[in-house]
C-alpha cells in the first residue's frame, strides 16, 4: 500500500492536484483520497481505472507492479 500511496502522491505532486481536485475530477468520497494516501486503503477496482485514465498511467504502475508510468502499444 505503501509504494501506492507515494506514487499517487509524486502523480498529484506532478500536476499540482490537491486531494479536494481529485476527489471532484474522478470523482469518488472525500475520504477516499486521503485514506489512499495515508496507505490506510486501497482504491476498488473502479477507482483504479479512474486513477489510471486521469493521469494517463497504467494500473500497474499505480500498484507498483511496473517502474514505466506508461507503456505505449
Amino acid at each position: 500500500m505503501v509504494e501506492f500511496a507515494g506514487r499517487l502522491q509524486a502523480l498529484m505532486d506532478g500536476k499540482e492536484i490537491s486531494n479536494y481536485r481529485l476527489h471532484k475530477d474522478i470523482p469518488c468520497a472525500k475520504t477516499s483520497v486521503a485514506n489512499w494516501l495515508s496507505g490506510s486503503a486501497l482504491p476498488d477496482g473502479e477507482s483504479l481505472l479512474k486513477l489510471a485514465s486521469y493521469f494517463d498511467v497504467s494500473i500497474d504502475y499505480l500498484v507498483g507492479r511496473d517502474d514505466v508510468p506508461n507503456r505505449k502499444k
